[in-house]
């Protein structure tokens, strides 16, 4: 059988690990059965099993996406599948002729190797030609010497042979949708882990492969290039597709099964992702009152074996055996599920805050910002959104006052204290640092930056603070002690996070902090940014998250402009799509301005639900906070003062109140739907 890895080195195809065998007939709902796991189980330390005895099948065809709190073994698990790491024991069966890609949660290669070798590094039918092609046209652009132009010629005549001119210029097409061709000839550890990413996916999907494995496969994508894989994936009929990703719209877009990886075991649920989260809500409800029952009968029973004398054990010995079962089905009942429970304090804002004047800078060869203007205010909820390469995380460091500008001036008050999450992830200098001692650092130095020089906290209470954080954010004692280079990718992000808002910021910066953080994270993170009453501002390309935490976006073009949304991430997506539908040549004219949002809460006469009902209470905030600013802004129309302020800038607050005002009555018109369900 074939597997075809390409985020692994060499890249080529390879025999079976030891214990993947050739399947038997295994029947399975949706098509042949292309890739069966049975009984595995894996454990690092003889203890502690991310997993233990678990089945998993993949048909041909099927669309799976794993799910599973951070680092709970998801990607440990895809390891085992392909081969890469061996299980403590059990077995993957893999059909025959089966080619498997793998893309890694952040694809390597040799030092020295160029990123074509993500391409050209596998034996798959065509690859062959396709790599000596490459090769001999380089050596003929350099100028090579004496048999240059016979090699291309042979190579040419592979590439006819083996029909990779099909091959070469579907690859070009990949490369160039993902921004990466120019990459190519570039030695792959100068690239960043984006652009590394975005190579091995375009490898991956060129190779057609009959089981495909993607780790976060959207991380580093814009919101285009994440709807580009959601086509590019549903169109693969014959592919069986297995995935992690914390992004929802993406799983609810692909995935047509979900498997959920919790307390070692695998819980299936087939459907979308809203049902999978509503069988999950059930099945933790049967298993909570499972688990009750089976405590408060041990109870019993355990107090009934307390009292027996020793002269009438013999005559209860069956309900003895009944105690001991019942006392092994305590002992292996299932963990409730934990979750992050975010209550981290903010430093108090003054009336100052921040203020962008006329602002322009550039990074490189790119316009980041020109002539930009903002005043920001208490309550901001802004999300900065944009394709790749416009100068989102710049615009962050403009924010920080880390980027110079070659024009205009960035003003910040006296008590901002800012709290900068990094797309970059953790920057530790030591990797075999403890996670105990990262965190006591963190919470120290917060405490002095805080305070000024001599409020740097004792060892002391500094730990114990660490504790309390770590615990918070469900990291078990058992890790405290591990060095943090060990941890999971997204336990080094939730470990990120808490170095952050151990600052106690009262401007909070968040770039791209959906990457690598498990959905039930994500859900308590969004709770926590919906009650912070700082400034916040966020880069992401998560319809879901950016929708419910941002009020307005900050839309870059990547030329310097700054266009402003007073509405959700998806509506812009939506409004954008109808652009370019009415730019079409058998289309009707554009309309003149982007439509007015809609109200699209629910029909009345169903009873809110949990989701609806955090939607009020966060629809009641904005309405807070937009009476607020509201009131605001008239207050300085009415204070406008000819001999101070120019008249152009009334008229900007006059259209600016006009565009708030309308705000307002949708937002009231959205809680008014809600409200009367309530």
């Amino acid at each position: 059988a074939l597997t075809y890895r390409p985020t692994r080195t060499p890249l080529r195809s390879c025999q079976l690990a030891p214990y993947m065998q050739q399947p038997q007939e295994v029947p399975a709902e949706g098509g042949e059965v292309l890739l069966a796991a049975t009984g595995l189980a894996q454990t690092f330390d003889g203890q502690r099993y991310p997993f233990r005895d678990i089945e998993l099948s993949l048909a041909r065809g099927a669309k799976v996406g794993l799910v599973g709190s951070n680092g709970v073994g998801k990607s440990s698990l895809l390891k085992v599948l392909v081969g890469a790491d061996a299980p403590e024991r059990g077995s993957v069966k893999l059909s025959r002729d089966v080619q498997l890609a793998y893309v890694e949660q952040d694809p390597t290669l040799p030092d020295g190797a160029l990123a074509e070798e993500f391409f050209y590094g596998s034996e798959l039918p065509g690859f062959a030609a396709l790599r000596e092609f490459s090769a001999a046209a380089a050596e003929v652009e350099v100028g090579g010497g004496e048999g240059v132009a016979a090699r291309l010629q042979r190579a040419s005549d592979a590439m006819d042979a083996s029909g990779a001119w099909a091959l070469e210029s579907e690859m070009r097409k990949l490369c160039e949708r993902l921004n990466v061709r120019s990459l190519l000839r570039s030695e792959a550890t100068s690239l960043s882990g984006g652009q590394r990413k975005r190579l091995a996916l375009a490898a991956a999907l060129l190779a057609k492969p009959d089981v495909l494995l993607l780790d976060e496969p959207t991380n580093h994508l814009d919101i285009s290039g994440i709807g580009w894989l959601e086509a590019e994936i549903s169109s693969l009929r014959d592919t069986a597709v297995l995935l992690v990703t914390h992004d929802r719209a993406f799983l609810s877009a692909v995935a047509r099964e979900i498997v959920e990886l919790h307390g070692s075991s695998l819980w299936r649920h087939r459907g979308s992702y809203e049902d999978f989260l509503e069988a999950k809500q059930a099945r933790l409800e049967a298993q909570g009152q499972q688990a009750a029952a089976a405590r408060n009968l041990y109870r019993r029973e355990l107090a009934w074996v307390r009292k027996q004398p020793k002269a009438r054990e013999s005559k209860s010995k069956s309900r003895l055996e009944r105690f001991e079962g019942l006392a092994a089905t305590v002992a292996a009942a299932p963990p409730p599920p934990q979750a992050v429970e975010l209550e981290a304090g903010m430093q108090r804002l003054g009336t100052s805050v921040l203020r962008f004047e006329a602002a322009s800078c550039t990074r490189g060869e790119r316009n980041v910002l020109s002539g930009f203007s903002y005043d920001f205010s208490r309550g901001d909820r802004i999300g900065l959104v944009g394709p790749n390469g416009a100068g989102k995380s710049s615009f962050l460091l403009a924010v920080l006052q880390q980027l110079p500008l070659e024009g205009g001036r960035v003003v910040a008050g006296e008590t901002v204290v800012y709290g900068h999450y990094s797309q970059e992830g953790l920057q530790v200098d030591d990797g075999e640092k403890r996670v105990l001692a990262f965190v006591r650092e963190a919470v120290a130095d917060g405490h002095e930056a805080q305070r000024g020089e001599g409020g740097r906290l004792g060892g002391d209470e500094a730990e114990r603070r660490a504790g309390q954080l770590l615990r918070q954010f469900l990291f078990p004692q058992h890790r405290w002690a591990t060095p943090v280079g060990r941890l999971s990718g997204g336990e080094r992000r939730r470990l990120q996070l808490l170095s952050v808002l151990a600052k106690e910021p009262n401007v909070l910066l968040l770039d791209e902090p959906t990457n690598d953080l498990d959905l039930d994270t994500l859900a308590v993170l969004e709770d926590f940014l919906l009650a912070f009453q700082g400034v916040l501002v966020v880069v992401s390309h998560d319809r879901y998250f950016v929708d419910k935490v941002c009020s307005q976006l900050f839309v870059l073009g990547g030329d310097g402009d700054v266009r402003r949304w007073p509405d959700s991430f998806t509506r812009w997506v939506e409004w954008q799509d109808q652009q370019r539908a009415a730019a079409a040549p058998s289309a009707p004219p554009p309309p003149a301005a982007p439509p007015q949002p809609q109200a699209s809460e629910p029909a009345a006469g169903k009873a809110l639900s949990a989701f609806e009902e955090r939607r009020l209470a966060s629809l009641e905030g904005e309405l807070a906070a937009l009476g607020d600013a509201e009131a605001a802004l008239q207050q300085r129309i009415n204070t406008f003062d000819a001999a101070r302020d120019g008249y152009s800038d009334l008229q900007d607050w006059t259209a600016e109140l006009e565009t708030l005002q309308a705000k307002v009555a949708d937002t009231e018109e959205r809680w008014l739907a809600l409200a009367e369900r309530a």
